[in-house]
């Protein structure tokens, strides 16, 4: 689908999700590596390390706001957008998606991820903290959108690209 066309038709609530096109084990393993959250008319909000996305601004890593043809084309690889099914309330995901705006990037969320939700080992987690589908997930939550027994800490991109809310993703071009 024509990024110009997506646009035009985007909600708050979609999701933008992001495969790189040569992306090694991880790609294989994960399959989508990135996934941010459109919120207002233009913007998609994503969770990001300290100098991801620095040609956007992001220097200090943490929860960043987006215009959305800016983002998409700055990304190498494939962008896919995701329609949320049945959307709260307007204004609802936008309030809840500003109590995360001083929030850091998970550095270590593959270890933690691993650790805590594949091997059940009880690891340490820094306050304050989230990683891209976790940022997601809560916001859905939160929403009243998902139920509150998925555990937001275990989610991947690929994760929410499969949570039945969300319509089959569609490849941007």
């Amino acid at each position: 689908m024509a990024l110009s066309d997506a646009i035009r038709s985007m909600r708050t609530g979609d999701v933008l999700l992001f495969r790189p096109r040569v992306g090694g084990l991880r790609t294989w393993l994960l399959g989508y590596t990135h996934v941010g959250m459109i919120v207002g008319d233009s913007n998609v909000v994503e969770a990001h390390d300290a100098g991801d996305v620095t040609e956007l601004g992001n220097r200090g890593g943490g929860v960043y706001a987006y215009n959305v043809a800016a983002r998409v084309n700055a990304y190498d690889g494939d962008v896919y957008w995701s329609r949320l099914s049945s959307p709260p309330p307007s204004g609802t995901i936008e309030s809840i998606v500003s109590t995360y705006q001083n929030h850091g990037y998970d550095d270590d969320h593959v270890s933690w991820l691993m650790g805590t939700c594949v091997l059940g080992l009880p690891l340490p987690r820094r306050p304050n903290v989230v990683f891209c589908s976790e940022l997601v997930t809560r916001v859905l939550q939160r929403a009243g959108v998902l139920s509150a027994d998925i555990d937001p800490s275990c989610m991947t991109p690929d994760h929410v690209a499969d949570l039945d809310v969300y319509e089959p993703p569609v490849r941007l071009t």
